[in-house]
């Protein structure tokens, strides 16, 4: 019947395929919402590493760490740079940390969003030729929910992993 969900369909997975395979952080994607929200955010940055590194053991090529480290080190300036405005009271340099600000938190952004693709492409070449599950991930959701929705499949995985069961994909 259309709009029904399908049952999980049995995927394969022989003991010598199971003991090389690389299970990605299988921790629900609600949970990782949660810590996030509880966290302000710090455990999302966190978590963010955690997926990074899995995607580096898949494709080792992913240059997604290194934005990550950039995109960080750049919000990180921005932080300085208004504590140090703040901290002198001089409203010229309020003002330029504003605009330097704008600037850096901007090239963060585009620099993370960079990362969040570049693992995009990993994952779907991984998941679509190494092992092929048919993984299709949504430009969209990935712009918008990039770290969640990267969790839902991860958990996905992991538990095909555990239990030889691939739930279809939504």
């Amino acid at each position: 019947m259309p709009g029904q969900p399908m049952p999980a369909q049995p995927m394969p997975y022989g003991a010598a395929g199971m003991q090389g395979a690389m299970v990605p952080p299988g921790m629900h994607w609600a949970l990782v919402f949660v810590l996030g929200a509880v966290t302000f955010g710090i455990f999302y940055i966190i978590w963010i590493f955690k997926q990074v590194n899995f995607v580096t053991r898949i494709d080792p090529q992913n240059p997604s760490r290194k934005l990550y480290i950039l995109a960080l080190l750049m919000a990180l300036a921005y932080g300085v740079l208004v504590g140090v405005a703040v901290a002198t009271q001089s409203t010229g340099a309020i003002a330029i940390a504003g605009g330097l600000g704008v600037l850096l938190e901007l090239g963060a952004t585009v620099i993370n969003l960079i990362a969040v693709f570049k693992m995009r492409t990993s994952l779907v070449r991984y998941y679509n030729t190494v092992e092929p599950i048919g993984l299709r991930l949504s430009g969209a959701m990935t712009f918008f929910f990039n770290i969640l929705y990267f969790q839902y499949h991860f958990h996905r995985i992991a538990r095909w992993k555990q239990t030889g069961m691939l739930e279809p994909q939504a």
